[in-house]
């Protein structure tokens, strides 16, 4: 999966997911009998019908050559005290994450306390990391 440098900046983090608390997370998140919002979570028997995974598919075989973008997700709590999670950008290829029992991937987040939010619920090491600070470690390796 990749991220491009475009959006650096101390906004944009990168949260690393454990797919598990991450899927079931965001099933108890989602309406239980019918999917209203494009980015609710399904179940995952379910994925692989998504009008788009198909797609998907195709993306993710193109390996190392052709990553495919990281998701972008957010996560709040709303008036009521209910955890929301949700997608700007990804829903399908997260499907495809989850459909095929990937123990762990990275997403995109926009600001820090949604990233913050995200990690508490799902998160695996250390925490989030914005984009400035990813990249200012590539450059630095690199140049």
């Amino acid at each position: 999966m990749s991220v491009r440098s475009g959006a650096v900046n101390h906004e944009f983090f990168v949260v690393h997911l454990d797919a598990e608390r991450f899927y079931h997370a965001w099933l108890k998140a989602s309406p239980r009998i019918s999917r209203r919002r494009g980015s609710d979570c399904i179940c995952r028997s379910q994925m692989s019908a998504d009008y788009k995974y198909k797609w998907a598919v195709d993306g993710f075989s193109h390996g190392v050559n052709n990553p495919v973008p990281l998701a972008e997700a957010g996560a709040h709590v709303d008036t009521g005290g209910q955890l929301c999670l949700g997608f700007t950008n990804g829903v399908t290829r997260t499907f495809w994450l989850l459909a095929n029992r990937c123990p762990a991937f990275p997403v995109e987040v926009y600001g820090e306390e949604s990233a913050q939010l995200l990690h508490q619920t799902a998160g695996l090491g250390p925490g989030p990391t914005t984009l400035a600070e990813l990249f200012s470690k590539t450059t630095r390796q690199y140049v």
